[in-house]
């Protein structure tokens, strides 16, 4: 494009490039501005542009507007056209909405991405798992199956435990029987022993009771050692005829004649010791005396002789049964 302008009577020709294709800011204009700036055909003197009006000009030189701004212009439609603020700023923003998003979809994408690689970690140690529960499953499945026969075979133990215990219990039940039957004949001979036992019982008070009476009357009887005679016997009732009591004053025992007490005497009893040999005699010598008669000769007989101290002696028999000599024993007058 080819723009002309005079200054001062004079007229510049320069020539102002297409940047409607520039989109990046304003260093792309002073990149522009410098084009411009160079294309220009500077007259000989230099001459400073204020507030003016370009026209179909052409810049034969580059366009330096130093710090001053080039107003009005409108939005690029080609490449080489110049970009305004606005559309910079307006693509600027685009750019950096579009750039956010890309970010965003991008991290969006590396979490998802983190995501997959994390399921087809787990999918992994499934999978592991899965193959590791399999081969416990085998397993297991063949434990189950020795388990089952070690089962089969304790079912058959078992059952022959059970017929072992039901014949078991059938003799248990037999023995319960019989001790059933024993129990009742224990508490049957159970009931006769007390029944003998009370009647021993009742036995053994009536022997108790005649004991106490046999003793009372015993007691009744002989009433034991007394320095004078007693007037009633040892439970205070009367006395009784044939009581003896001895008299430790006089030495002698007393019976009671049942109405006063006699002197027992002792000497008118025969002592053993006057008896020496076997077939040895006791006979009366004189008044109230005894004497010994020695056995005589075997096939002697006992005949009355008055020269004799004991008034009879041992003899040959006669013989022919003759008179009998009479034998007796004298004793007391």
């Amino acid at each position: 494009m080819s723009t002309e302008y005079t200054p001062t009577g004079e007229t510049v020709t320069f020539t102002v490039p297409d940047y409607a294709d520039v989109v990046d800011g304003p260093q792309a204009f002073r990149d522009m501005a410098d084009d411009v700036a160079a294309q220009m055909v500077q007259p000989s003197k230099a001459e400073t542009l204020t507030n003016k009006t370009l026209t179909s000009a052409t810049l034969g030189g580059d366009l330096a507007a130093g710090t001053n701004k080039i107003t009005g212009l409108g939005d690029p439609a080609s490449a080489q056209d110049a970009a305004t603020k606005n559309y910079v700023d307006s693509g600027a923003d685009s750019q950096v909405v579009a750039a956010t998003t890309q970010a965003t979809n991008a991290a969006s994408s590396a979490t998802a991405a983190a995501a997959s690689a994390s399921a087809a970690s787990t999918s992994e140690s499934n999978s592991a798992n899965s193959a590791t529960a399999s081969a416990n499953s085998a397993t297991a499945a063949s434990s189950s199956q020795v388990a089952s026969a070690s089962s089969e075979t304790n079912a058959a133990t078992s059952a022959a435990a059970a017929l072992a215990s039901q014949n078991s219990a059938t003799s248990s039940a037999a023995s319960a029987t019989s001790s059933a039957t024993s129990a009742t004949a224990s508490q049957a001979a159970s009931a006769t022993s007390e029944t003998n036992a009370a009647a021993s019982a009742v036995a053994a008070a009536a022997s108790a009771a005649s004991a106490a009476a046999t003793y009372d009357s015993f007691d009744d009887r002989f009433l034991g050692t007394f320095t004078s005679p007693p007037t009633v016997d040892n439970d205070g009732d009367s006395l009784v005829q044939g009581a003896l009591y001895y008299d430790s004053t006089a030495g002698s025992m007393y019976v009671y004649s049942g109405s006063s007490w006699l002197a027992v005497n002792t000497g008118t009893f025969i002592a053993e010791t006057l008896i020496d040999a076997k077939g040895d005699l006791v006979v009366g010598s004189a008044n109230d005396t005894a004497a010994r008669l020695a056995v005589g000769t075997d096939g002697f007989v006992l005949t009355a002789d008055a020269a004799e101290a004991t008034g009879v002696k041992w003899a040959a028999s006669s013989g022919g049964g003759g008179s009998s000599a009479d034998i007796f024993l004298l004793m007391g007058a």
